[in-house]
C-alpha cells in the first residue's frame, strides 16, 4: 500500500470531527474518513464511531455486518443501505444520500440523529417501513410519518396504501363539544377526512382495507431535530380548570426512530403528563355503548405517565400491550392540552437503546427501574377489561398531579375502573405520595353489563411487592388479600363508588370504619323449622331481636358469634323482621318471610 500524505483540515460540529480529508483512504495513522470497501466485507481505517465521518462506497447491511454510529453519514454511488429489525444507525450530525443511493430502514430498525441542527441531503431514496399489530376488519391504525412531506406533497392516501382512502381522519379540537357529557361529540363533526400530505408530528387515524397485519412505506428526506406543533383547545364550554379534560390533540412520532415518552411530557409543561394510545384491541361492536349503531370501545385506549402504563387486555387477536414509555415510530397518540400553544419534539427524545417495536418495549441494554406500584384489573368471564395503576412517589400529592395522575376515559365502555383521591377525578393511573401502610384508596366502577366481575391483581413492584394488598366490599363487608387470589362479586347496572377500599394491613380496614346495610345480614330458612342468621366472618352479632311486622318483639337472643341457627317451629308462616346488633355496635334490619 503507498503512504499515505497531506494534510487534515478538521472542522468541529456538535462534538465531533465533521471532515477531514486525506490523498489516502488508507494507513495514515491520523485519518479520521472511514468508508466500507464491500469486497472485502470491512471497513477501512478502523471502525466508525461517533467522531468519525463514514462515506459508505458499497452495499451495507446491518443484518451481516451490524449497527454502527458515526459523525455524520454519507453513500455515493448506488451504494444501498439496509437497517435491519433491532438494527441502528447513529448519526451526531449530518446525513447525505447522494443520486442513486438507497437508505432502507425496516420495519422495527432505527436511524437515530443527535444534532437538532443535523441536515438531511436526499437526492436519492430514503424509505421507512412499518407493520401493525394484527388488525381485525374495520379496525384504525393512528398513524404519523417520519418522513418530510412538506416540500414534496403527497397525499396521504398514496401513502396509507393498505387502508381505506375514504376512511382516513384527521381529528379537529377545536370543533369538540361535549355539553350532555356523555364522553362523545355532540355535533359528531371531531373527526374529518383527511385526504392532504402528512404534517410532521400529527397524526391521523386510517381503517384497515382487510384485516391482518398491514404494511405501509414512508419515502423521502427524514425528519430530524425540532418538530414543533400546534395544539388546541375545544370549544367545549368546560375547560381543563373546570377538571373537564377534553382538548384531546392527536399527535404522533415525527422521527424514523423510537422516543421517550418521559422526556415528551417532561419537555411540554402545555399538556396533561398522560398519553393515551388506541391498541385496537377489540372489534368494532353494535353492543358498544355510543353514538353510532356500530361503536368502538374507549376501554381500547391503553395509558401511559410517570406513574407507568395500563394495558387493554387480551380479548382479540390484537393481544394487547402495557405501554412502557417507548413511543415507536410513526405512532399517533392522544395528549389533552392544558393551554393552546406549540409542542416540541426534538432529537434528545431519541435512543438507540429505545426498541422500535409495536409493544412500547424498552430493549434489554436499558435500565430496568422498579418503582412502589401495582396494576388491578376488572374483567368479566365474556372479556371485559379495564385496567388501573396506582404509584407511591415522593413528590405526588392527593391532588391531581400532572405528571403522575391520567384520568380514565369512559364512554363507550362495558366496564370503568379507576381509582379516587381527594378531588373528583376518576383515575385510570393514579401517583400518591410515599407509601403510608395504614392509608386505604378508594376504588370506584361503572358497569353496563349485570353479573359476575373479578378484580384481580396484575403486577406490583417495589415495595408493594412484599406487602399485603387488601380489598373491602362495603356492601358485602367482606375484607380479602388480592395477593391470595382474585375478588369475585356480582353487580347491577350503574356507578359505584362507595363500595371498594384497598388497605395495606387489615388494622386500615377496621370493621367500626365499614358501613353495612341490609345486604350484609343473611337470612337462611333450613329443614325442620330450622333458621340461619349471619353476618360476614369479621363481625360478631352481640343481639338479635325477631318482631312481627308491627314491631312487637318476639324473640330476643344474646350471641357472640357470626352465624347462629335458631329452631322456630312455632312462627306461623308469614313476614317477620329481624334486627342484629354488631360488636361495632351498628345496627341492621332486615324482612324476612317464613316459608316452611
Amino acid at each position: 500500500m503507498p503512504n499515505a500524505g497531506g494534510t487534515a483540515a478538521v472542522h468541529q460540529k456538535f462534538g465531533c470531527l465533521l471532515n477531514e480529508t486525506f490523498h489516502s483512504n488508507v494507513g495514515a495513522p491520523n485519518a479520521k474518513e472511514v468508508s466500507v470497501i464491500g469486497d472485502f466485507n470491512g471497513w477501512d481505517n478502523g471502525l466508525p464511531e461517533r467522531s468519525r465521518t463514514v462515506t459508505v462506497t458499497a452495499d451495507y447491511d446491518t443484518g451481516l455486518k451490524g449497527s454502527f454510529e458515526a459523525c455524520s453519514l454519507e453513500t455515493t454511488g448506488t451504494v444501498n443501505i439496509n437497517v435491519r429489525a433491532d438494527d441502528y444507525i447513529t448519526i451526531v450530525n449530518d446525513l447525505t444520500v447522494n443520486a442513486r443511493g438507497v437508505l432502507n430502514i425496516d420495519h422495527e430498525g432505527s436511524l437515530i440523529m443527535f444534532n437538532d441542527l443535523g441536515t438531511i441531503t436526499n437526492d436519492g431514496d430514503i424509505n421507512v417501513y412499518r407493520s401493525t399489530s394484527t388488525m381485525e376488519q374495520y379496525d384504525y391504525h393512528y398513524w404519523s410519518s417520519p418522513i418530510d412531506y412538506s416540500t414534496n406533497t403527497t397525499p396521504v392516501a398514496s401513502v396509507l396504501t393498505d387502508f381505506f382512502a375514504s376512511r382516513i381522519y384527521k381529528y379537529n379540537t377545536i370543533d369538540f363539544n361535549d355539553l350532555d357529557n356523555d364522553n362523545f361529540d355532540d355535533e359528531q363533526n371531531d373527526w374529518v377526512n383527511y385526504s392532504s400530505d402528512m404534517k410532521s408530528g400529527i397524526g391521523y387515524a386510517a381503517m384497515t382495507s382487510s384485516p391482518g397485519e398491514r404494511n405501509t412505506i414512508f419515502s423521502g428526506k427524514v425528519n430530524n431535530g425540532v418538530i414543533s406543533v400546534n395544539v388546541a383547545l375545544s370549544n367545549d364550554e368546560n375547560g381543563d380548570e373546570d377538571g373537564d379534560e377534553d382538548d384531546w390533540n392527536l399527535l404522533g412520532n415525527p422521527y424514523p426512530s423510537a422516543i421517550s415518552a418521559d422526556e415528551f411530557i417532561t419537555q411540554n409543561s402545555n399538556i396533561n403528563g398522560t398519553l393515551y394510545f388506541w391498541t385496537h384491541n377489540t372489534a368494532i361492536s353494535i353492543d358498544n355503548p355510543g353514538p353510532d349503531a356500530y361503536n368502538f370501545s374507549a376501554d381500547d385506549y391503553a395509558m401511559y405517565n410517570y406513574t407507568g402504563g395500563t394495558g387493554t387486555g387480551e380479548a382479540s387477536v390484537s393481544g394487547s400491550a402495557v405501554p412502557t414509555g417507548i413511543i415507536e415510530t410513526g405512532l399517533g397518540f392522544f395528549v389533552d392540552a392544558i393551554s393552546a400553544g406549540a409542542v416540541e419534539f426534538n432529537n434528545s427524545m431519541r435512543s438507540k437503546s429505545y426498541a422500535n417495536n409495536n409493544s412500547f418495549s424498552a430493549s434489554s441494554s436499558n435500565e430496568i427501574i422498579e418503582k412502589d406500584r401495582f396494576w388491578l384489573n376488572l374483567t368479566n368471564p365474556n372479556g371485559a377489561f379495564s385496567q388501573i395503576l396506582i404509584g407511591f412517589f415522593e413528590d405526588a400529592t392527593l391532588e391531581k398531579d400532572r405528571l403522575y395522575d391520567g384520568i380514565r376515559l369512559k364512554g363507550s365502555n362495558y366496564i370503568d375502573f379507576y381509582s379516587l383521591d381527594n378531588t373528583s377525578y376518576e383515575y385510570g393511573i393514579q401517583g400518591r405520595p410515599a407509601l403510608d401502610e395504614n392509608e386505604s384508596i378508594v376504588l370506584g366502577y361503572q358497569s353496563n353489563i349485570l353479573g359476575n366481575l373479578s378484580i384481580d391483581l396484575g403486577n406490583r413492584e417495589g415495595v408493594l411487592s412484599e406487602t399485603p394488598i387488601y380489598i373491602t366490599d362495603h356492601y358485602l363487608s367482606i375484607t380479602h388479600d388480592l395477593t391470595i387470589a382474585p375478588y369475585s362479586f356480582n353487580t347491577e347496572v350503574g356507578a359505584f363508588n362507595d363500595r371498594f377500599e384497598i388497605a395495606f394491613n387489615e388494622e386500615s380496614l377496621s370493621t367500626n370504619d365499614i358501613q353495612v346495610d341490609s345486604k350484609t345480614l343473611q337470612i337462611i330458612e333450613l329443614q325442620n323449622g330450622q333458621v340461619q342468621i349471619k353476618v360476614p366472618n369479621q363481625f360478631e352479632m352481640t343481639s338479635i331481636q325477631i318482631m312481627d311486622i308491627s314491631g312487637k318483639v318476639i324473640y330476643n337472643f344474646s350471641t357472640q358469634r357470626s352465624s347462629q341457627t335458631f329452631s322456630l317451629n312455632n312462627l306461623s308462616k308469614t313476614a317477620y323482621l329481624v334486627t342484629v346488633e354488631l360488636n361495632n355496635g351498628q345496627t341492621i334490619t332486615k324482612k324476612a318471610i317464613k316459608r316452611k
